[in-house]
């Protein structure tokens, strides 16, 4: 038994300075290399070119409209109000929701309930296609509003103060 375990100790001591971890390909940090350094891109006359242009990055957003929107809540906060939305979409699948602010005027917030559509799957039953949104307004943000509205693909929900 004593010899068992001293040649069981003296090989995993042998074994372990062998090969070390943090050199192997088995250690998910060296999976990618080492970074490397390059020359900035200059453009003729010698400036840097930006990475956003001058016009600035524009997000195209292509999620669509939940179809129908089933309620909607505003509850309010010591910061200002979380505006809650239940939605039915049309397909099984529907992912990313987002109530997405679209214009404030008059006195009204719109938002639209946006999600990510998964083509090619089936309608299934109500229950199985419900999505909840949620999105934060400050006080400042909600300053001069009187009614917020969420809209759907056929319809709307509204709360008034």
């Amino acid at each position: 038994m004593r010899t068992t375990l001293i040649l069981a100790l003296a090989t995993t001591v042998a074994i372990s300075g062998c090969a070390r971890v943090a050199e192997s390909q088995f250690n998910p940090l060296n999976w990618f290399g080492t970074s490397q350094t390059t020359a900035t891109p200059v453009d003729a006359d010698g400036n840097r070119i930006p990475l956003v242009q001058a016009g600035g990055a524009q997000e195209i957003d292509a999620r669509v409209l939940i179809d129908s929107v089933e309620s909607m809540v505003v509850q309010q906060t010591s910061f200002g109000a979380i505006v809650r939305a239940t939605g039915t979409a049309a397909t099984q699948g529907a992912y990313n929701a987002e109530l997405v602010p679209v214009r404030a005027d008059a006195g009204t917030l719109t938002l639209a309930f946006r999600v990510e559509a998964v083509t090619g799957t089936a309608q299934g039953g109500t229950l199985s296609r419900r999505i909840v949104a949620a999105k934060t307004f400050s006080q400042g943000e909600l300053a001069g509003v009187s009614r917020i509205a969420v809209q759907g693909q056929r319809n709307a929900q509204v709360s008034s103060r």
